[in-house]
């Protein structure tokens, strides 16, 4: 299954895109491609920093685990 918009523009780095989705979107919802992994999880993993600070701006969650219990942080 494609993952959600929010989690495609943290993947791109786009922190203009996240910031623009974050106003309509749960930004703390997992992937569904049975990771489970949070668009936060995704940005660090990528290295995304203005990515991972508009995410944490629009209030995404550091102690979120993917299915596997692993952090963002």
């Amino acid at each position: 299954m494609e993952p959600l918009a929010v989690h495609r523009a943290a993947l791109r780095g786009s922190a203009v895109d996240v910031a623009a989705l974050a106003g309509g979107a749960d930004v703390n919802e997992p992937k569904t491609d049975g990771s489970g992994a949070s668009a936060l999880y995704v940005a660090c993993q990528e290295g995304h920093a203005a990515v991972v600070t508009t995410l944490l701006a629009a209030n995404a969650k550091l102690d979120l685990t993917r299915d596997d219990g692993k952090t963002p942080m």
